[in-house]
């Protein structure tokens, strides 16, 4: 039996949070998909799909004031036109790609809103940008399996059913699966490259 606020929440429209994280990894400095893009294919997919997004209201404590003016502040043209676009709504941006849960601050305050009942519907360009490891797969799943938030992701069909909640496990498995061969390849060519650097600086000192 539901009460008056449980109630109040199932009726109320969907109105989604958009949560993008930095996709950088650490050991190869490479960019796999920049915020602003991230930002701006859930706009577009929120656009396309008729999806209602969530204003940032005056309880937004996200995304500081400097991080916001920072971002309408891009160099990039197509950047700066895209936070301009998305400064109207609930859009979390989290700057750190940390492999640590507890350095991502913003992903650690949106899971505690969402078990508080202040965020229910949430929109992202992908299930990785959701979760790094095992525990916060985890985490993620059992919040659905609860029915405390609702899953949009614009490059992956999601609904929340058994048979999709095991393709989505299976996409978090690969995922991680393709962050840790990056690692590696990126870790065996530093070593490479360092290895030949010692080689050819003993070849010349005894030269």
């Amino acid at each position: 039996m539901l009460n008056e606020y449980e109630m109040k929440r199932a009726t109320k429209p969907a109105e989604y949070v958009i949560y993008c994280r930095k996709s950088t990894d650490e050991s190869s400095g490479m960019q796999n998909q920049s915020l602003p893009d991230q930002v701006k294919y859930c706009l577009e997919y929120a656009r396309r799909n008729d999806i209602k997004l969530k204003f940032r209201d005056d309880d937004y404590d996200f995304d500081s004031e400097e991080e916001i003016e920072k971002q309408l502040q891009d160099d990039d043209p197509v950047n700066r036109n895209t936070y301009v676009e998305a400064q109207k709504y609930y859009v979390i941006n989290e700057q750190k790609s940390a492999k640590t849960p507890w350095l991502r601050e913003k992903r650690r305050k949106l899971i505690k809103y969402i078990k508080k009942w202040k965020i229910k519907w949430v929109l992202s360009y992908s299930p990785d940008r959701q979760a790094r490891n095992m525990l916060e797969w985890w985490e993620i799943i059992d919040l659905v399996d609860k029915k405390l938030v609702d899953l949009k992701y614009t490059n992956f069909l999601f609904e929340n059913t058994p048979d999709w909640k095991m393709m989505l496990w299976i996409w978090f498995v690969f995922s991680k699966q393709y962050s840790d061969k990056l690692s590696q390849d990126s870790s065996r060519w530093t070593y490479s490259a360092l290895e030949r650097w010692r080689a050819l600086w003993v070849y010349k000192h005894w030269y």
